[in-house]
């Protein structure tokens, strides 16, 4: 028996109403309480780490669906991002295959959704 159990065990035996087989049922019940809580401890972190798993592999090929982006040298001066012959391939939403190149690329940091490409 652990201190735990024990220290409900001197417990129950001077409380008065409580005869042997109701300290037993008892003990019993907090025992299988701390045996659960010692496998909870360990099973869900464990059943986290599967979820954030299974999260990460069920959404592959979405985070795959945007094509292969390649990008050149990359540098940051003004606040101004600079890429050097980027790449963007994929497909259209009509199905058809796309590839844009340029020898660079702009895109100010406080405009992030404008990107001015050189030489396309």
């Amino acid at each position: 028996m652990t201190a735990t159990t024990d220290g409900i065990g001197a417990r129950l035996a001077g409380w008065s109403g409580y005869d042997g087989s109701e300290q037993a049922r008892v003990l019993a019940q907090a025992r299988r309480h701390s045996r659960l809580v010692r496998r909870l401890r360990h099973a869900l972190p464990a059943l986290a780490g599967i979820l954030v798993v299974a999260t990460v592999v069920a959404n592959v090929d979405w985070l795959l669906s945007y094509g292969p982006v390649s990008l050149g040298r990359i540098s940051v001066e003004d606040g101004v991002l600079k890429m050097e012959n980027p790449r963007l391939s994929g497909y259209s939403q009509d199905e058809r295959t796309y590839e844009i190149t340029a020898a660079s690329a702009t895109q100010d940091i406080s405009a992030p959704n404008i990107v001015r490409l050189q030489d396309i």
